[in-house]
């Protein structure tokens, strides 16, 4: 069997030690920097009989992404002015207490006449009161065909008995393609409300919303 030995020539604890597979993936690497490695080869037998190196082959690592952040401050209401900036997301929230038992949903929420995609929605029953919850976004291209600074949400049975409370808040340096990634809710009559731990990673931001009415709660 034969050895092989990846030497990274500018950063010694980048080089991979002798193994038998034939490639190498050097991690822990800084950012925007230029790494330098060549190959040695050796049977494993006894002679450990070495080849000399290979010529060296450079590669520089990529710069870090630019981390998510928010754009001016959230927004209470269903009129929230376009923020400038790049790669953005609009996130939406409705919240009402209805005392309806039946309960009321929010179906559907454009921004300037742009449809807003559901992320989430939560909800908790307390008879004959009903706690709820909603959450959606809107990407780049949305927001830059968007006509107006308006939110327009369509209510399943014309809406919930109670006056719905509504927040927005827009985003920068957003992944366009998965704007979202993993997400919880939770939800009692109790103090204390707490969700599986989430993965997330570099670059992300992570946001907490909340809701309640009397004595439940739902997030």
């Amino acid at each position: 069997p034969v050895e092989y030995y990846f030497e990274c020539t500018n950063d010694g604890s980048k080089s991979s030690g002798w193994q038998t597979s034939a490639s190498y993936v050097a991690t822990g690497l800084l950012d925007s920097t230029q790494y330098t490695f060549n190959v040695t080869a050796r049977d494993s037998s006894a002679a450990q009989t070495e080849t000399a190196a290979s010529s060296n082959a450079s590669a520089t690592t990529p710069a870090p992404a630019p981390e998510v952040a928010l754009i001016g401050s959230w927004t209470n209401g269903l009129s929230h002015a376009t923020e400038a900036g790049s790669n953005r997301a609009l996130i939406f929230t409705a919240h009402h207490q209805d005392n309806q038992s039946g309960g009321s949903y929010a179906t559907a929420v454009s921004y300037g006449g742009q449809a807003l995609t559901q992320i989430d929605e939560s909800e908790y029953y307390t008879d004959p009161y009903h706690y709820y919850v909603t959450a959606w976004v809107l990407d780049e291209a949305g927001i830059a065909a968007a006509s107006d600074g308006n939110f327009s949400v369509t209510w399943d049975d014309g809406g919930p008995s109670n006056t719905p409370g509504y927040s927005s808040q827009f985003l920068s340096n957003v992944d366009q393609a998965s704007p979202i990634g993993a997400f919880a809710t939770a939800n009692c009559d109790c103090e204390l409300l707490s969700t599986s731990a989430l993965p997330s990673a570099e670059g992300d931001l992570v946001l907490l919303a909340a809701t309640h009415g009397g004595n439940s709660a739902s997030s």
